[in-house]
């Protein structure tokens, strides 16, 4: 009886799932540690799938979403891309299929009968897993630009369209910080997610002074990171993402304010000085950091540059010396989508297949892993238009529906509209990341777990107080097809009985 209820208990709660998970992307950012991590990605595979029919035939908490048929839209396209481009891949697109779908429907499930502060609770716990992770990583990357230690080191590729990988330990790509990490957009990406998990942690921690210092290391070791990678991708989603949470945090204060118009004059004015005050700091620490003799190797930059090493360093090369071939990776992947529009060329031989389209001008180095270095046009290009449309619909219903929520809390519950804020940062900075990145959907990576995470819990705030939550017409059918199917179970068994 006790096992019984520890099996029920694992299954109906999915904090264990998302703590396991946290940890499976942890490991999965050093590229070495990465090749060892299938036995827990499989293990989390099975174990997610077990939820969703364990959740399936109980509570249905997965489908108790107002938001669902969106998602439902999103994966049913997504599906019949993966079925119509059998030809493409079939097998590693399944993959990515089954990936994505447990994701959403386990990490981003929504448990409407749970209360505002065990919610809180489940947040803070998982993202002190990967704030812990990352902080160690940032660090340990810190103390090799400290020692001086820098290389690179192969390994052989997982795909078909290269031999072998080459990546940078240390300092490379022209003096940027790469640590352990796979490259320095990586680092940005990474180390910027934590920084601002630890601001959202400590909003909803407890007062303890030991927390807030301990938090405030973890800020100061990943903010670090992030000036030294020198990822423009990163950094100016943050600039844009320290102006809205300057500007959202303002509002709430100078909410009693009557003179309108001087109000928000004043609320933008404050919030670019904030912007401009981010922005030198990571020039001025930038600049004096880069005098350390670790960050000038004239050896290392000469063999990277070489024509003869350039395979593949883990992200693309030309990138960091001319941005202007990001330009030309979204127009091969533009030629593309015009001529499959509809049901795109699947994610497993992406690649192949926006190359062989393309004959304009050379295909740029950063694509040969099949990154279009933009997730929503790798959307279109990889699964269709219709896919890319209920996905954007399901991100308009989500944060228009949130924006409106803290709009009718600021005045009344401080506490609950400055952690409001933070949370649609922490999204806000990912999807602006993922407009030079593609790794916040289809991936088991850090961005792509904390995305559906963070999506997971404002689809709760939007609804946990509203008379008919969870109630919609996807809800309702699935729950006659369960109650029909385990009557008809109880049946046959009972004739086999007999």
């Amino acid at each position: 009886m006790r096992g019984q209820k520890a099996i029920t208990n694992f299954l109906s709660r999915t904090i264990y799932f998302k703590i396991l998970w946290a940890i499976l992307v942890i490991l999965k950012i050093n590229p070495i540690v990465s090749r060892k991590t299938s036995p827990l990605f499989y293990f989390l595979l099975l174990y997610g799938a077990a939820i969703i029919l364990y959740d399936f035939f109980t509570d249905k908490k997965a489908l108790q979403n107002k938001y669902i048929v969106p998602i439902f839209l999103f994966f049913a396209f997504m599906g019949l891309s993966t079925i119509i481009n059998y030809d493409k891949g079939l097998a590693d697109n399944l993959k990515t299929f089954v990936t994505t779908a447990i994701q959403f429907m386990v990490i981003g499930r929504v448990d409407l009968k749970r209360s505002w502060k065990d919610i809180m609770n489940d947040m803070r716990i998982v993202s002190n897993v990967v704030i812990v992770g990352v902080t160690i990583v940032s660090l340990v990357s810190l103390c090799l630009l400290a020692f001086g230690i820098n290389g690179f080191y192969e390994l052989p590729s997982e795909d078909e369209v290269m031999e072998e990988l080459i990546y940078y330990y240390g300092v490379g790509f022209g003096g940027r910080l790469v640590g352990i990490f796979p490259n320095p957009n990586s680092v940005g990406a990474f180390c910027s997610i934590a920084l601002l998990c630890t601001l959202m942690n400590l909003v909803i921690s407890s007062n303890k002074l030991a927390y807030k210092i301990v938090y405030i290391i973890s800020m100061v070791i990943n903010f670090l990171c992030i000036v030294l990678s020198g990822s423009r991708g990163a950094l100016l989603p943050i600039y844009i993402c320290v102006f809205i949470l300057s500007f959202l945090l303002l509002v709430f204060k100078f909410a009693h304010k009557k003179n309108t118009v001087f109000k928000y004059i004043k609320i933008v004015l404050i919030s670019i000085i904030c912007v401009v005050l981010v922005y030198g700091s990571v020039e001025i620490i930038g600049s004096n950091m880069r005098k350390i003799p670790s960050f000038i190797n004239a050896e290392k930059e000469a063999a990277f540059y070489n024509p003869d090493r350039i395979k593949l360093i883990g992200d693309d090369i030309s990138l960091f010396k001319d941005s202007r071939d990001r330009t030309t990776i979204w127009l091969i992947g533009m030629n593309t989508a015009k001529r499959k529009p509809i049901f795109g060329v699947g994610k497993a031989k992406l690649y192949e297949y926006v190359t062989n389209n393309w004959s304009n001008s050379m295909i740029p180095p950063g694509m040969k892993r099949g990154s279009l270095h933009n997730i929503y046009l790798e959307t279109l290009v990889a699964y269709g238009l219709p896919t890319l449309i209920s996905f954007i619909l399901l991100l308009y219903f989500v944060l228009a529906d949130y924006v409106k929520a803290m709009i009718s809390t600021k005045f009344s519950d401080k506490n609950r509209y400055y952690f409001g804020s933070f949370v649609l940062i922490v999204l806000l900075f990912i999807m602006g990341n993922n407009m030079f990145e593609s790794i916040m959907l289809y991936l088991s990576n850090l961005p792509s777990f904390i995305f559906v995470l963070y999506l997971g819990y404002i689809m709760y705030f939007n609804q946990h107080d509203l008379s008919d939550n969870g109630d919609n017409i996807i809800y309702r059918y699935c729950k006659k097809l369960s109650n029909y199917m385990i009557d008809f179970y109880k049946h046959i068994s009972h004739r086999f009985a007999l």
